[in-house]
């Protein structure tokens, strides 16, 4: 009786999965278009300091080319993402199951353990987990080159005072590139954990913290 209730509930959530896959996907794409404008910010902030040893900024007449390719790459990159890990789903869906695969998928219905709207499998490490930890790493390694143009420009200031203010201006705003990358990086690290391990706790912690940082 529980096992045909169980399947009755499989049978009757085939329209609720097109709607959790939508929304699995809406998020990939959001969390790494996220990681694709700060990684540009990052980028920007250090041709700003490499090319601009002062602290009043140089008008930037190529502002707006610069920002054509920043949006470029941060809505395209993420949406070819986006149509890889749609792609896995729908060839999983395309993959013919076996009885033991059925029987673990309702097992898996009757723990309701299913966090549908966070995606999981071969499309969540290749649409999202591969693209986030290579992004993460692109901008913790824009931020320190930026930390170093800061110390360089610092030091040939000729006023004390300018020197301070320079430090403390550009060091602040690296500062903030790093606090949200280590945010980004431990969401990222604990949902990889939890699709690994499949642990419902950590799923539940995953979800909370995509919320926060949402």
């Amino acid at each position: 009786m529980k096992i045909d209730f169980a399947v009755t509930r499989i049978t009757n959530s085939l329209p609720d999965t097109e709607l959790c896959l939508s929304l699995s996907l809406a998020l990939l794409f959001m969390k790494l278009a996220s990681m694709c404008w700060l990684c540009c910010c990052c980028h920007h902030a250090l041709v700003l300091f490499r090319s601009n040893t002062n602290l009043n900024p140089n008008p930037e007449p190529s502002m707006g080319r610069a920002l054509a390719h920043y949006s470029l790459l941060s809505w395209g990159f993420p949406l070819l993402m986006l149509g890889v890990a749609a792609a896995f789903k729908y060839k999983e869906r395309d993959v013919k199951i076996t009885g033991a695969q059925v029987i673990a998928q309702i097992v898996h219905d009757l723990n309701a353990d299913s966090h549908c709207w966070l995606m999981e499998g071969p499309a969540y490490v290749w649409g999202f987990l591969v693209p986030a930890v290579v992004l993460l790493f692109a901008g913790f390694y824009l931020a320190c080159q930026g930390g170093g143009a800061v110390k360089i420009a610092a030091a040939l200031q000729v006023d004390s005072r300018a020197k301070n203010k320079m430090v403390k201006k550009r060091g602040l705003q690296i500062g903030l590139f790093f606090k949200i990358l280590i945010v980004l990086s431990t969401v990222v690290f604990v949902g990889a954990v939890a699709s690994a391990w499949n642990i419902i706790e950590l799923w539940s912690v995953y979800s909370i913290a995509q919320g926060i940082q949402m």
